[in-house]
């Protein structure tokens, strides 16, 4: 948890601060299109067409946001590149976005 809120620190400060403020996102900001609150953590989160959906996890209804150059987020990727034994990217994708939405991740 500590690692997620200083990844989020360094990579959206100024969006933390207005999220914080319950102010609009800066123009031009990289989650300005995803709806994004903060959690009870802090965390930034996408915000979902599928949140009232049953059966389905809040991680995965709401993902934590991370950047994609941050060294955080490229061990992270890395783990589970590891942990889907090296299965193509598709695979790791889908595992990753059941708990997280790294912006660009394709």
């Amino acid at each position: 948890l500590q690692w997620l809120c200083r990844t989020q620190a360094e990579a959206f400060d100024e969006e933390l601060s207005c999220l914080r403020q319950k102010k609009p996102l800066p123009t031009g900001s990289r989650l300005a299109s995803l709806d994004p609150f903060l959690d009870d953590n802090g965390l930034i989160r996408v915000g979902s067409r599928i949140g009232e959906a049953e059966n389905v996890t809040y991680d995965t209804k709401f993902p934590i946001v991370l950047p994609p150059e941050h060294p955080y987020t490229k061990l992270l990727l890395g783990k589970y590149h590891l942990w889907a034994r090296h299965q193509g990217k598709e695979t790791i994708l889908n595992a990753i976005r059941q708990k997280y939405w790294v912006l660009r991740a394709r």
